[in-house]
C-alpha cells in the first residue's frame, strides 16, 4: 500500500495537480481557436485534439470534485457539527416544494393545488399500465380504417368489425392477455412487406417504399399503447419535434427553414451553416438498447417499458451542409474535418418542400405540376359519368372561379387552392397574435417584435412575411381594424367549422341562391344536377350555342330554335 501510495501521488502530481486551472487553461485555447475559424483566420489543424484535451480535462475536474465532497460528507456528516446541521437545514429546504408552475402555465404556492397537480400527473402516468378495458380494444379497432391491407392471415379490420359478435371475445382474451404476461404471440407479430415504387423509373432497392402489412390484433396493441403514451409524452418532446404531436403543424417546421435561409444568398454577412441531414424511418433501424434506456430515463413503469421492447426490430443516410458568408479556404477545410459532409446546393427539399435562400421560380415546382397531370391523364375518361367528367379540371364550361364559390351561391363549391392557401395562412397568423407555444411562433414575436400591428413589411422579409402583412391588413379592412379582425377570427376559430367560414368569408358573394335544398339533394342523380346547374347559368351545350351546327332547330319538334329555355320548358315533345 505505501509503495502504490508513491505511485498514486507521482501520476497525480503529474497529470491532476491544479486541475481547475488545467481545464481553464484548455478551454480558453479551444475557444480561441474556434474564434480564430469563425473569423477566417484560418483552421486550426489540431482543433479536434484540443477539444478532446479540453473534455477529457473538465471530466476529470467533475471527478476530482464529486470525491472531494463526498470526502467531506463522510468526514463530518455523522458529527454534532455547524456543517452537520447546515447539511440537515439544506436537505429540508431543498426537499420542500415551496411554488410548482401547474399544467396550465400558471404557478401555484397552495399546498393543497401542488399536491393535486402532482396526483394528476401521476394517475396518468400510471394510468399506462392499468388493465386494459373493452372498451379501449373495441376504439382501438374502431380507428383501424376498413380499407387498410390485411395481414398474411389475410383478415382485414372490416371483418372483425362485422364479425364481432362471433371473435369479439376471443378477440378481447387474446389481447388482454399480452397486456397481462407482456408476451406477444409469434404468428400475430409477422408482416407482409409490400413494396410500392416511388417513381416511375424504377432502377434500385431504394426507389421503393416498403409497407409492412400487420395482422388487426397487432395493430390493435399498438394503437392502444400509442394512445396511452400520447397522453404523457408531449412533456418529453423537444419543441422542434412539430410531427405527430396533437396542438403541433409540421408546416410551422417548414415555415421556420425558410425564414432560416433568408440570408443564405448573401455573399457578405456573419458566417453560418446548416445542416440538412437524411434519414431512413428510424423505427426500422432503431437501437432498441437506446429507447429501452430513454424509457427508463424518463421514469416510464417498467411494465409499460416491456410492451414495448417486446417487440421485434435511423440510420443516417446523407448529411449535406450549406455555408453562407464563409470563404473558400475555411469553407474547405471544414468540409475535409466533417468526415462524410457534402457540400449542399439550393434549392433542397424538407419535408417534402423545395427550400431556397431566394424565391422559387415555376421550374422548381414542375415535379410537382408533373405529378398531378399524370394523375388526372390516367383517369379513364371513357368510364367517368357525365357529372364526373364534367367536372374534369379542363372540361368545367363556367369559370374556375365560379366554380370553386361556395355551393350557396349556385357553383359546385370545389376548393379554390388559392383562397384555401390565404384562409390557412390567415390561421399560421392567428397563432401568431394568440402566441402559440411553439418554436415557431416564438421566433416570429422574438424576430418580428411581439405585436402582429407593428409588423411592417422590410425589404429582406420573406414572400411569407409579407404575405401574412398583406392578409392581416386585408382582414382589418374587412373588419375595420386589426382588433375588430381578432375578435372575428377568435370565433370562428373556436368552432368546429371556423376554417370553412373563414374560408367563405374570403369570397365576393355572387348572391345566395336556394341551390343546397332544391339541387345539391343526394336522391337526385349528379347527371341530373349538374344539367340544371349548367340551364341555370346559360351554359349547357344546346344548338343555338353550337355554331358550327348549321340547322338550329329543335330536335323534338323541329318548329323552334332548341336553346334551353325550350328545350326543357317551351317544346311540347321534351
Amino acid at each position: 500500500m505505501n509503495g502504490m501510495k508513491i505511485v498514486l501521488k507521482q501520476l497525480n502530481d503529474m497529470h491532476f495537480s491544479h486541475i481547475s486551472n488545467r481545464a481553464k487553461i484548455a478551454n480558453e485555447k479551444l475557444v480561441e481557436a474556434q474564434s480564430r475559424a469563425l473569423n477566417g483566420d484560418g483552421v486550426d489543424n489540431n482543433i479536434v485534439e484540443l477539444r478532446r484535451r479540453a473534455e477529457y480535462l473538465l471530466e476529470a475536474e467533475r471527478l476530482f470534485l464529486s470525491q472531494k465532497a463526498k470526502c467531506e460528507y463522510l468526514k463530518h456528516s455523522d458529527r454534532c457539527s455547524k456543517f452537520f446541521h447546515g447539511m440537515i437545514k439544506r436537505n429540508i429546504k431543498r426537499n420542500n416544494i415551496v411554488a410548482l408552475t401547474l399544467r396550465d402555465g400558471s404557478t401555484s404556492v397552495n399546498p393543497n393545488e401542488i399536491a393535486d397537480e402532482f396526483v394528476g400527473y401521476y394517475r396518468n402516468l400510471l394510468g399506462l399500465t392499468r388493465v386494459v378495458s373493452v372498451d379501449e380494444i373495441r376504439g382501438a379497432l374502431g380507428n383501424i380504417e376498413d380499407d387498410k391491407a390485411p395481414g398474411p392471415d389475410g383478415f382485414g379490420a372490416a371483418f372483425f368489425k362485422k364479425a364481432w359478435g362471433t371473435v369479439g371475445g376471443d378477440v378481447i382474451a387474446a389481447v388482454s392477455e399480452f397486456f397481462r404476461s407482456g408476451k406477444l404471440l409469434k404468428q400475430w407479430n409477422h408482416a407482409s412487406i409490400a413494396l410500392v415504387p416511388k417513381t416511375d423509373h424504377d432502377t434500385s432497392v431504394f426507389d421503393f417504399r416498403p409497407i409492412s402489412c400487420c395482422t388487426v390484433l397487432y395493430k390493435i396493441i399498438t394503437k392502444i399503447l400509442a394512445s396511452r403514451l400520447g397522453r404523457v409524452i408531449e412533456p418529453f418532446i423537444s419543441p422542434a419535434q412539430a410531427a405527430f404531436i396533437p396542438g403541433r403543424s409540421i408546416v410551422e417546421n417548414i415555415h421556420l427553414a425558410q425564414e432560416m435561409l433568408k440570408h443564405y444568398a448573401r455573399k457578405r454577412g456573419s458566417p453560418r451553416c446548416i445542416l440538412k441531414i437524411d434519414l431512413q424511418k428510424a423505427y426500422d433501424t432503431v437501437r432498441w438498447e437506446f429507447l429501452r434506456d430513454s424509457l427508463r430515463l424518463l421514469n416510464f413503469p417498467p411494465v409499460f417499458v416491456s410492451w414495448i421492447m417486446d417487440w421485434p426490430p435511423g440510420k443516417c443516410l446523407e448529411v449535406n451542409i450549406f455555408l453562407a458568408a464563409v470563404k473558400e479556404p475555411i469553407k474547405r477545410d471544414i468540409i475535409r474535418m466533417s468526415t462524410g459532409y457534402h457540400e449542399g446546393s439550393f434549392p433542397f427539399h424538407y419535408l417534402g418542400i423545395p427550400l431556397a435562400a431566394r424565391r422559387l421560380t415555376e421550374r422548381y415546382y414542375s415535379g410537382l405540376v408533373d405529378t398531378i397531370t399524370k394523375k388526372v391523364a390516367a383517369w379513364p375518361r371513357h368510364t367517368l359519368s357525365y357529372a364526373e367528367a364534367l367536372c374534369g379540371l379542363a372540361s368545367t364550361p363556367i369559370s374556375w372561379r365560379k366554380v370553386c364559390s361556395p355551393i350557396n351561391d349556385g357553383v359546385l363549391g370545389l376548393r379554390d387552392l388559392r383562397i384555401w392557401n390565404k384562409t390557412l395562412l390567415a390561421k399560421t397568423l392567428w397563432h401568431i397574435h394568440k402566441k402559440k407555444d411553439s418554436l415557431w411562433v416564438k421566433w416570429i414575436n422574438y424576430y418580428y417584435w411581439g405585436n402582429v400591428m407593428d409588423w411592417t413589411i422590410r425589404k429582406d422579409d420573406t414572400s411569407l412575411i409579407k404575405k401574412l402583412v398583406e392578409i392581416r391588413d386585408e382582414l382589418a379592412l374587412k373588419f375595420g381594424n386589426w382588433e375588430g379582425a381578432a375578435a372575428q377570427l377568435e370565433i370562428w376559430f373556436g368552432k368546429k367549422d371556423g376554417l370553412a367560414q373563414l374560408y367563405n368569408s374570403f369570397f365576393i358573394g355572387q348572391g345566395r341562391w336556394p341551390w343546397k335544398p332544391i339541387v345539391w339533394r343526394p336522391y337526385i342523380l349528379p347527371k341530373h344536377r349538374i344539367i340544371f346547374w349548367l340551364i341555370a347559368h346559360g351554359k349547357c351545350l344546346t344548338k343555338d350555342r353550337q355554331p358550327y351546327i348549321p340547322n338550329k332547330s329543335c330536335a323534338f319538334c323541329g318548329t323552334h330554335t332548341e336553346d334551353a329555355q325550350h328545350l326543357f320548358f317551351e317544346c311540347t315533345v321534351s
